[in-house]
């Protein structure tokens, strides 16, 4: 996969944990709205690990009842990802190719480096969005 695995269409069907994939076509034994019919550009086919919603990587719901989902351990490809280009001193849109170095709240406080778990812990880091 490159980056979060959002464009990952390989046939991997086994979670992290063991876990066999449901079919992304059924409701049993977990009920979902992530529908093949209603999602086409997510290429959710068979039981395969697919990353719909922008998680980390990819995932799937797994054919345990105990068990709702789990992250899919998909190798990272060799290659470099694509190169996003920068957006120079504006933002556009909902603004996610900004690539710009303001680092100051409008309210002027300082902003945590994305690396940093101090003073606020979260899952934001380079390495879980390696082309964000």
């Amino acid at each position: 996969m490159v980056c979060n695995g959002e464009d990952y269409k390989g046939k991997i069907s086994t979670t992290e944990n063991g876990f066999t994939c449901q079919r992304w076509d059924s409701q049993k034994p977990h009920n979902h709205d992530y529908h093949p019919s209603s999602l086409p550009q997510k290429y959710l086919e068979e039981n395969y690990c697919r990353n719909p919603d922008g998680d980390p990587r990819p995932w799937c719901f797994t054919t345990s009842p105990f068990k709702r989902w789990d992250s899919c351990a998909i190798p990272r490809c060799t290659a470099e990802p694509s190169t996003i280009v920068p957006e120079v001193d504006c933002v556009t849109g909902e603004g996610v190719a900004y690539r710009g170095t303001i680092a100051v709240t409008e309210s002027g406080k300082t902003c945590q480096s994305w690396s940093a778990q101090v003073p606020h812990k979260h899952n934001q880091s380079p390495e879980n969005y390696p082309c964000k």
